[in-house]
């Protein structure tokens, strides 16, 4: 009788069968771990935006308060009675269509900060990624002196304006290629 001998070893089969199999597991985790960095990397710059828009926020708070006795900067100038109830401040908002940022003077002027019309752009340290900051103005708040009569567009000659709702805008491309942006808001009042 004769006797066969079984030969240990796999066959190609098997071995295409195992191979499948690992490159399967090894294309599931790399997908996952590109996802998991793409989905740190947004939130980052999420963060990154945020802070960026609360920082529009509160450039346009101390440009509310700066007064300087060594350049000709005052504070901002609120009332305007020949104006709609709007001073200066608020006017050179109303010329660049409510849409600005706060920005340094050229040097040598003679101010330290100035609105300035349109957007800016930001780039963070250390990362290539392009932010760009809106500041919008919205409603008026205006008063009569004594009490708050009204929110509108523009306040009357008889009335000035004690507030104003800002709101800073920044847009970006997040790392998976989706138009983003984060929003700060606030109400600006009349400065003390």
């Amino acid at each position: 009788m004769m006797t066969t001998q079984k030969k240990s070893g796999m066959t190609l089969v098997e071995i295409l069968f195992a191979f499948a199999i690992i490159s399967t597991v090894l294309i599931v985790a790399y997908s996952s771990a590109i996802n998991a960095w793409r989905s740190a990397v947004s939130a980052n710059q999420r963060t990154e935006a945020q802070y960026v828009a609360q920082s529009a926020i509160e450039e346009v708070k101390a440009y509310r308060d700066l007064s300087s006795s060594s350049t000709a900067q005052k504070r901002m100038q609120w009332s305007g009675a020949a104006n709609n109830g709007m001073g200066a401040f608020l006017q050179d908002l109303q010329q660049v269509g409510g849409i600005f940022t706060v920005g340094q003077c050229a040097s040598g002027a003679n101010c330290v900060w100035r609105v300035k019309g349109g957007s800016r752009s930001y780039t963070a340290p250390g990362d290539s990624k392009v932010f760009t900051v809106v500041i919008k103005t919205g409603k008026l708040f205006c008063s009569n002196g004594s009490s708050l009569d009204t929110i509108s567009d523009l306040c009357g000659d008889s009335l000035k304006v004690t507030a104003v709702t800002l709101q800073a805008t920044v847009n970006w491309d997040d790392a998976n290629g989706v138009a983003s942006n984060a929003i700060a808001s606030t109400i600006l009042a009349e400065p003390n």
